[in-house]
């Protein structure tokens, strides 16, 4: 375990189960793997490659759904998180994306970030589950375990972790600020935050090399080097190797994100949390969530079919096959169930796909509300903006100026998304009072999964095929959030508990993956979801019965 070694700098300690320990009928330890942005298609072609040892390890020795799909219309980070978190759909647990509109603060609400908290190892707001509004899994193993069951998450992004966490474990997150792991008052109202923690933040950044050179020789490599289309992170160009600015820099600490030692050190803090906090030790099952975020950041910045994507995959590989063996080491296989899984897939760099018009591949959302609040003021001979903001993929009405104006929300809505499906870059504009009678019945499905009254607006944009939304200016040269399937194909593996191989080729959801742990985990499912997945009871079953 080189790299888990390396950034833990912990001893070994054989045989040290405690004396009392869960039931073997339940997984000692649950461990959800999130890996942002990992495709179904690369996580299939890795687990195949002759040179894997983490990915092929699963799919060889776990239960493998070989089809899953998110059944939401916006993939992104924090609804994919909440809705693996809860079981349950945007729609019912409320995180309709990272970020929407707030129409009483008149500004952007984040899907964690809670003024009422501080942070506690950096400086400005805190962050919370608190806009969660679904019981996620943690929170149901609070209340069987009457708070003696052990929740932990870690990842690079706050909001990585938050939702996995739930409203009663801890969550930690890397601050850009400071290359430390950080976490919130609403964790640790009173700042006590445990001292294997600032131990851990000592050390962890210590092992980072000082550039990003290839794991494999370059003739290796299917993808090339250096494409004019990407835009890596300030400090790097966009050829190997990535050198890494110096340590305690804030470059230093941005190219940490862009980089796989970002998701080494992830890991590491979660092993680290494992070892102090003794995790899956005693008579109350535990639950750890790692999210790794590396391979969303390095998409986005490269392209998810770039060099530099590729030789992620093969580190990822790497550091997946030592987090397994690190669990088999410490509980054994038999004692510990995990899950590996995304939170969304992703799309290729529009310049990549042939056909595609590079003057519609990103969109620009303040500039295109002014073009359309120029047309709406026209075509309905009025001097106000009738549009207060869009936030992809939603945009907000200025309802104040359509009863002033005297013209009815609809049909405003509807010149709107007559004037968007007129754009190149957008495929379809429905409003949200149209979605029970449109055409397109499984996207309006996956949009209405989407809607929650008072954080979504009242039209949804599709992007057109190979167009995406761009923050201004653009720095991203690819990116997700689509209801298009190469959008919402994730994997979704199971592994450990004694699980044998098994490949399950029928259609599924990540809304499966909680309902299905807390069965395992022997905890009351709640009323609205989804019924567990059989195959992986009926793999316990029949490896009681050898």
């Amino acid at each position: 375990m080189v790299v888990l070694a390396a950034v833990l700098g912990l001893a070994q300690n054989e045989g040290q189960a405690a004396a009392e320990t869960p039931s073997a009928e339940v997984p000692a330890l649950t461990v959800i793997v999130v890996v942002d942005q990992l495709t179904a298609e690369r996580t299939r072609e890795w687990a195949h490659k002759p040179s894997s040892s983490g990915f092929r390890r699963l799919w060889r020795n776990g239960l493998v759904y070989a089809n899953v799909a998110y059944d939401h219309a916006t993939t992104a980070t924090a609804p994919g998180h909440a809705t693996i978190a809860t079981g349950v759909l945007p729609a019912v647990h409320g995180v309709i994306s990272n970020f929407w509109f707030d129409r009483d603060d008149g500004r952007f609400a984040s899907s964690v970030r809670d003024s009422r908290h501080s942070l506690l190892g950096d400086d400005g707001g805190g962050v919370s589950p608190f806009r969660l509004a679904a019981p996620p899994l943690a929170d149901l193993l609070h209340a069987a375990a009457q708070g003696r069951g052990k929740i932990f998450a870690v990842s690079i992004k706050d909001r990585g972790a938050v939702f996995l966490a739930g409203k009663h474990g801890k969550a930690f997150w890397y601050s850009n600020n400071t290359g430390n792991f950080v976490t919130s008052t609403y964790y640790y109202p009173n700042g006590d935050v445990p001292e294997w923690l600032a131990a851990y933040n000592a050390r962890a950044r210590k092992g980072v090399p000082e550039s990003w050179e290839l794991l494999l020789p370059e003739g290796d490599y299917r993808h090339e080097d250096e494409r004019v289309w990407e835009r890596p992170p300030e400090g790097w160009t966009r050829e190997f190797p990535h050198r890494f600015s110096t340590q305690g820099t804030s470059l230093h600490f941005d190219q940490l994100r862009h980089a796989p030692q970002g998701d080494a050190i992830t890991a590491g803090l979660a092993m680290a949390i494992i070892e102090e906090e003794s995790l899956g030790e005693d008579h109350h099952p535990d639950l750890l969530s790692i999210s790794l975020s590396a391979t969303d950041m390095i998409g986005h910045a490269f392209g998810h079919n770039s060099r530099e994507a590729e030789d992620n995959l093969h580190r990822l590989d790497g550091l997946l096959a030592e987090i397994m063996a690190a669990l088999e080491d410490r509980l054994g296989r038999e004692r510990f169930l995990l899950v590996l899984t995304s939170d969304h897939g992703m799309s290729p760099i529009p310049e990549t796909v042939p056909g595609a018009d590079p003057q519609t591949s990103r969109i620009f959302a303040s500039a295109l509300t002014r073009e359309l609040n120029r047309a709406l003021r026209s075509g309905f001979g009025v001097e106000q903006d009738l549009v207060l903001r869009t936030v992809a993929p939603w945009v907000y009405l200025n309802f104040e100026a359509i009863a002033q104006a005297d013209l009815g929300v609809d049909p405003v809505a509807d010149k709107a998304a007559e004037w968007f499906e007129a754009r190149p870059e957008i495929s379809r504009a429905i409003p949200v009072s149209q979605l029970d009678s449109c055409e397109s019945a499984e996207l309006c499905q996956l949009i209405r999964n989407t809607v929650y009254p008072g954080r979504s607006g009242e039209i949804h944009l599709v992007p057109a095929e190979n167009s995406f939304f761009s923050i201004e200016p653009p720095i991203y040269s690819a990116s997700h959030g689509s209801p298009y399937l190469r959008d919402r194909g994730v994997p979704m593996i199971f592994y450990g508990f004694g699980l044998q191989q098994t490949v399950v080729a029928r259609s599924v959801t990540p809304r499966h993956i909680a309902p299905t742990l807390a069965d395992a985990m022997g905890l009351e499912p709640l009323p609205h979801w989804e019924a567990p997945l059989r195959e992986l009871a009926a793999a316990r079953q029949g490896e009681e019965t050898r």
